[in-house]
């Protein structure tokens, strides 16, 4: 007998959709006024890096910051990665029991 989304365990429903809505919130729903910082923001740290370069300052401030930044990209990524793992597990299980429940 199938047991109804509704009956799960609170836990992991809301487990679930936490990590849904900040996926989908952090890439949907920037607002006007944030889109339009990013072109500024940009031509700012691409004009700083220039100067860097320029003066050649780059890679010492690359040695002494390219760890710290590794370790946040691989926080990121093992975010990304439980986000798609929870997906793929749960997506399947929403459509078996939308068409055959």
């Amino acid at each position: 007998m199938s047991r109804g989304l509704h009956r799960q365990p609170a836990l992991r429903r809301l487990f679930y959709l936490d990590l849904f809505t900040l996926r989908c919130q952090q890439f949907h729903d920037a607002s006007a006024s944030d889109r339009r910082a990013w072109l500024p923001v940009t031509i700012m740290l691409l004009l700083i890096g220039l100067v860097l370069y320029y003066f050649g300052i780059a890679p010492l401030v690359a040695q002494s910051v390219g760890e710290p930044i590794a370790a946040g990209v691989r926080v990121i990524a093992s975010a990304f990665t439980v986000t798609i793992g929870v997906n793929l597990l749960i997506i399947p299980l929403i459509w078996l029991i939308r068409n055959f429940v």
